[in-house]
C-alpha cells in the first residue's frame, strides 16, 4: 500500500482568468510488491485526474501540470488488512 500525493495545476474551464490554480490530492495505491512501474504510476495518474475533473466539474484539457510530490509506503498489506478496524486510541 502506497500513499500518494499530487499537485494539479490547472485553469478554470469558461473563465476569462487564465491564471493557474493548483490543487492537492491524496491517493492510496494497492500493490502487491514495494516497488512502483510505470503502469501502476500511470493508472494512479489516470484515477486522479478522473476524480479532479469530476470534483471539480473540469476537463483534463484544463489541467497545465500533474506532480507527483510525494510517494510514501505504508506497508505490505493487503486492502482488508488495510481496512481492518483496530481498538487502537482516538486521536482529537
Amino acid at each position: 500500500m502506497f500513499m500518494m500525493t499530487i499537485l494539479i495545476t490547472y485553469v478554470r474551464p469558461n473563465s476569462d482568468i487564465t491564471i493557474p490554480k493548483q490543487r492537492l490530492l491524496n491517493l492510496v495505491v494497492s500493490s502487491k510488491t514495494k516497488n512502483l512501474n510505470y503502469e501502476t504510476l500511470n493508472q494512479a495518474r489516470s484515477a486522479t485526474i478522473e476524480r479532479f475533473c469530476t470534483e471539480s466539474e473540469t476537463t483534463p484539457e484544463n489541467i497545465r501540470d500533474f506532480v507527483f510530490t510525494n510517494i510514501s509506503l505504508l506497508g505490505r498489506m493487503t486492502p482488508a488488512e488495510f481496512n481492518q478496524q483496530t481498538n487502537s486510541p482516538k486521536f482529537a
